[in-house]
């Protein structure tokens, strides 16, 4: 659960990073938002795909690579917010 936890939090501050890092090259910002889009469509569809329950209870890098992706969203929209007000 606490790895869990970092995963989750370590994609927050991966999106702090993106979005400080995306802002300073204004001429490469759509392709950044394409690649960051591309990248979240394609680690959903690899959870999705594989069987999410395991039979010994252990966490699977796929479960971890979603928790990761989902801090990254929740980032990315946590500094929309700071940015739109």
């Amino acid at each position: 659960m606490v790895i869990r936890l970092i995963c989750f939090f370590g994609g927050f501050l991966l999106a702090s990073i993106f979005d400080t890092t995306v802002a300073e090259f204004n001429e490469w910002s759509i392709l950044g938002a394409a690649l960051t889009v591309a990248s979240l469509e394609t680690i959903s569809k690899f959870y999705y795909m594989f069987n999410l329950k395991t039979k010994d209870g252990r966490v699977k890098t796929i479960n971890l690579l979603n928790d990761l992706k989902l801090g990254l969203i929740y980032g990315l929209i946590v500094d929309a917010f700071k940015l739109g007000s």
